[in-house]
């Protein structure tokens, strides 16, 4: 059994967040071993044997805030797979509901979170809807995109509501979004 915690000492930073388990107890032991030998209390840069190399106890630190980050990147795109699912089902309620359990999660929705809620209103026509998710991502921080107004365009344009698509046009430009190709065809779509 020596020979297998020694083989995940080594190789701890090579196995992700599975290896904290292991890295800590590791990490307090050399800690504490670099004190008592150096009688010093600052242990920003106590140096950590694995994979293969010496770090020092910031990096160890350093790393596994990026794990965490990473982690909570995916937990984020899992959240965004379903509030998108819930758009393309024609569920804008439900787009709405699972933007609240992100929250509920500890999670920030972010433009994607958000767009997708919007489209998912804006395709059902619900214009009130679409626009209360774009008041609610600029009041949250969340900068909307030329995707975020197109998908309320859209919406004007299969409505043949020109005028309401020239509005939103002008309010994204006046937003300071730079308006795209698909921005422009949609304006042009909903006058013809």
């Amino acid at each position: 059994s020596a020979g297998i915690f020694e083989h995940l000492r080594r190789y701890a930073f090579e196995i992700g967040t599975v290896a904290v388990c292991v890295v800590v107890p590791i990490l307090v032991s050399h800690v504490g071993r670099w004190k008592s030998a150096t009688g010093s209390r600052d242990t920003s840069n106590v140096p950590i044997q694995g994979g293969g190399q010496h770090r020092p106890v910031r990096g160890v630190a350093q790393q596994i805030g990026t794990t965490r980050l990473r982690q909570e990147s995916a937990r984020l795109s899992r959240w965004n797979q379903a509030i998108h699912a819930a758009a393309v089902a024609d569920e804008p309620q439900r787009a709405g509901e699972l933007i609240a359990e992100l929250r509920q999660d500890g999670l920030k929705p972010d433009v994607v979170s958000y767009n997708s809620a919007i489209h998912a209103y804006a395709k059902q026509g619900d214009m009130a809807g679409a626009e209360q998710w774009i008041l609610e991502m600029r009041s949250q921080g969340v900068v909307p995109t030329a995707i975020s107004y197109n998908a309320l365009m859209d919406a004007c344009a299969k409505a043949t509501d020109a005028d309401g698509a020239e509005c939103w046009f002008k309010r994204m430009v006046t937003d300071g979004v730079v308006a795209n190709d698909v921005s422009y065809s949609l304006v042009i779509h909903a006058r013809a």
